[in-house]
């Protein structure tokens, strides 16, 4: 995120996760990268020794009824798939640390998780695009590698229920549409944006859920996967490349990554096949792009039609909204 939490300051990540994973460390920097957890810098003057996540569970809840609990444990069982993956030998896999207590996840109060992972020097993707076709091609591998585990070898790892985060509070912002939403800088903008899409919104939802029903009848075929294996979660390294965010790992069908794969150009099932995957079901590639437009429109709308102020992360929220919004061509 951008904008880092004003209740959380260095010094408390430093002597937080100082004392929980014993990092060697005297100093925290604030990172501002990514779109969706906080992350800090930790080291000495001689370089960084950690890479520290911080995520808001407000933010990760799938409804704003939900208990935080509910929300830390989904994240808890999430990376520690990662790092029984890690365990396992799976070195493309770049997973958080276990504290002195044993446990990948600690709250630092109510609000706020955190993980802690090594520092690794490394280059990531951009806007979510690979560096290139070969590491397109090498993450291809990965996941080809990453759907063969055996099941029994993430105990804690989830099912996929298809749940769209924050649908029922999209459904009732769409009745909504004759009224002025007064809860912050952007809310306008988003009734608008809202407005002028809803019909075609309310389809996509629709077609959804139909396509659900096919991915439920395959439910023995579902295998381990990383969730978003696009190029901003995509490492290049000194050693290989890894993938990182870890945060969405479920047991679900194979396309939820390999649509991921896709360059716009239709080439996600080939480049899969290639790597020594299976053939992927052209109707659950198009249902995980449906799933996750929804679930971003859905976030957004939910989002403006709260309280929120203008900043950075707003305003990169309405950007999003209005990529995602229109329709796929």
């Amino acid at each position: 995120m951008f904008t880092r939490p004003a209740t959380i300051s260095d010094r408390t990540v430093l002597e937080f996760v100082t004392d929980l994973w014993t990092a060697e460390a005297d100093r925290a920097e604030y990172s501002p990268v990514g779109f969706g957890s906080h992350h800090w810098l930790l080291g000495t003057a001689q370089g960084w020794k950690r890479f520290v996540t911080v995520d808001d569970l407000v933010a990760k809840r799938r409804n704003p009824r939900e208990p935080l609990e509910d929300s830390f444990d989904r994240l808890q069982a999430a990376f520690t798939t990662s790092r029984d993956l890690a365990d396992a030998g799976h070195n493309f896999v770049l997973a958080p640390n276990r504290s002195r207590h044993g446990e990948i996840l600690h709250r630092l109060d109510e609000r706020f998780s955190v993980a802690c992972f090594d520092w690794v020097d490394a280059v990531a993707g951009d806007h979510g695009q690979y560096h290139s076709e070969t590491t397109r091609e090498t993450v291809a591998g990965h996941l080809v590698v990453l759907h063969e585990v055996g099941l029994e070898s993430v105990p804690r790892c989830r099912f996929e229920d298809f749940e769209v985060s924050n649908r029922t509070e999209f459904d009732a912002a769409s009745t909504r549409m004759d009224e002025v939403w007064d809860t912050g800088p952007h809310a306008e903008t988003a009734r608008e944006l809202l407005r002028v899409n809803v019909e075609t919104v309310v389809q996509r939802f629709e077609k959804y859920d139909d396509l659900v029903v096919s991915a439920l009848a395959v439910r023995d075929q579902w295998v381990v996967t990383h969730g978003e294996p696009h190029g901003s979660n995509v490492l290049t390294t000194g050693n290989g490349t890894r993938l990182i965010d870890w945060d969405t790992a479920l047991i679900a069908p194979r396309e939820r990554d390999v649509w991921h794969l896709d360059s716009d150009d239709g080439s996600a099932t080939a480049i899969y096949s290639a790597a020594g995957g299976p053939q992927a079901d052209a109707r659950l590639l198009n249902m995980y792009r449906l799933q996750w437009d929804l679930m971003e429109i859905a976030g957004y709308i939910t989002l403006f039609c709260n309280a929120h102020d203008d900043t950075e992360d707003t305003r990169e929220s309405l950007q999003n909204l209005r990529r995602y919004i229109a329709p796929r061509l």
